[in-house]
């Protein structure tokens, strides 16, 4: 955050609030060296100017995005991260082990990767331009199986002779959709079918999937889901990604016993907005009980121990017509979402208490050493507690 941006952060939060500028920067300074490592910018995103909504102690609790490294670093296991990093992989266990994902229609990479039974295989452009006219089933997703936040994504609706009709912009030649394909990370790209909402979810965003973020922490008498939230999608959003409500999304603090949605927020700090209606529908989403919750909690909880690598996970799960559907595991999937959804900090009693269950507390939050070799020949202090 540049110097302007946050005197003019200052400004707005001492209007609001009436909390001294002075108090805020001694604030900034004190929760900076604190064990949520919080800089400037996520100070504000979080309104923990707001002393009517948050003690001392509560903002304490707010992680930013050094703290979320530190606890990664400690909690998530170098050798498992490409079971999340590559999605191919990631369907592939997934589909072993018999769980709902998306039906996969072919994968696109040049170098060839083994696939699953029925699952086409195309090798370059020609063949994927034949198998976009010829055997496609419409409407499909496409995603690079490397990929984070959405990037790259691609969802088509129909095929109109050689055009393809696009969810979001302008219809694309087959020629030209093949043509700006591209494999930087050289994983190859996902084909799949294009999932339909749940009937339930539609009356309150419109004819759009949404989704899940379901945190799991890995404790030693196993998983449990530590917060939930509902990703509402807005306008022409082929996603549901909140992107720091950059994204214009809506996004939703969910029960983690009852699915029912107990705050929703627009927007983020000094911006945000409480309890919205869906803009597009006018709908509530606010005490919207969210559909199949039994099945869904059931389902990442048996899923989650098949990552003993990734103590703390995040999982996307699709609302669909046909039930949960698994869309990827995260690495711990982000402090700020949460933190946003909830409007508490990431970092509670819970979350600690799992960290002492493990022992791992003076891993977070002491320093790094990231030279320390360790018994288990791993590099850096926090991976000194990994038995493998």
């Amino acid at each position: 955050m540049s110097f302007k941006d946050m005197a003019t952060q200052c400004r707005r939060a001492q209007v609001k609030t009436g909390k001294p500028v002075a108090a805020q920067i001694l604030e900034i300074l004190r929760l900076r060296a604190g064990p949520g490592r919080l800089g400037t910018s996520e100070y504000y995103d979080f309104r923990l100017y707001d002393d009517a909504r948050l003690t001392w102690e509560q903002k304490r609790q707010f992680g930013g995005y050094r703290a979320q490294k530190a606890i990664e670093d400690t909690v998530i296991d170098d050798y498992s991260q490409f079971l999340s990093l590559d999605k191919i992989t990631f369907d592939t266990v997934m589909r072993a082990h018999g769980f709902p994902l998306p039906r996969l229609q072919a994968i696109y990479h040049p170098g060839g990767r083994k696939v699953v039974k029925d699952v086409a295989l195309l090798r370059d452009k020609a063949m994927l331009a034949d198998f976009l006219r010829n055997e496609m089933s419409y409407p499909f997703y496409a995603k690079p199986s490397n990929g984070g936040y959405g990037t790259r994504n691609l969802s088509v609706l129909a095929r109109d002779d050689e055009r393809l009709i696009m969810a979001s912009g302008p219809p694309q030649t087959i020629n030209d959709f093949c043509a700006t394909l591209s494999n930087p990370s050289e994983l190859g790209f996902l084909f799949q079918d294009a999932l339909q909402p749940a009937a339930e979810t539609v009356a309150i965003c419109g004819d759009r999937l949404s989704g899940v973020r379901l945190q799991v922490l890995l404790g030693k008498n196993g998983p449990q889901v530590f917060r939930a939230m509902w990703k509402i999608p807005v306008g022409h959003n082929i996603m549901d990604n909140f992107q720091h409500g950059r994204s214009k999304n809506l996004l939703g603090a969910v029960d983690r016993e009852s699915g029912i949605v107990k705050r929703v927020i627009a927007g983020v700090g000094l911006d945000q907005v409480e309890n919205p209606q869906h803009p597009d529908t006018g709908a509530e989403a606010l005490g919207f009980a969210l559909p199949c919750w039994k099945e869904l909690k059931t389902t990442v909880l048996e899923a989650a121990t098949v990552f003993p690598g990734f103590l703390a996970q995040g999982w996307d799960i699709a609302l669909t017509n046909a039930g949960p559907v698994l869309l990827e595991v995260n690495m711990l999937g982000d402090l700020d979402l949460s933190q946003y959804a909830y409007g508490i900090g990431f970092m509670d009693d819970e979350f600690l208490d799992f960290l002492d269950e493990r022992r791992l507390r003076p891993l977070v939050e002491g320093p790094t050493d990231a030279c320390a070799k360790n018994q288990n020949n791993r590099i850096g202090r926090r991976k000194s507690h990994w038995s493998y």
